[in-house]
């Protein structure tokens, strides 16, 4: 139970990440045409 919800935990940090790097590579696009 607590392995489960540890995984959980680890999963929404890892979309976190996922989303951050997608923003950044998108600020970078935005800046570079800018």
């Amino acid at each position: 139970r607590r392995l489960a919800k540890d995984f959980e935990r680890t999963i929404k940090s890892a979309t976190a990440l996922l989303y951050a790097a997608a923003a950044v590579v998108l600020i970078r696009r935005i800046a570079r045409y800018a």
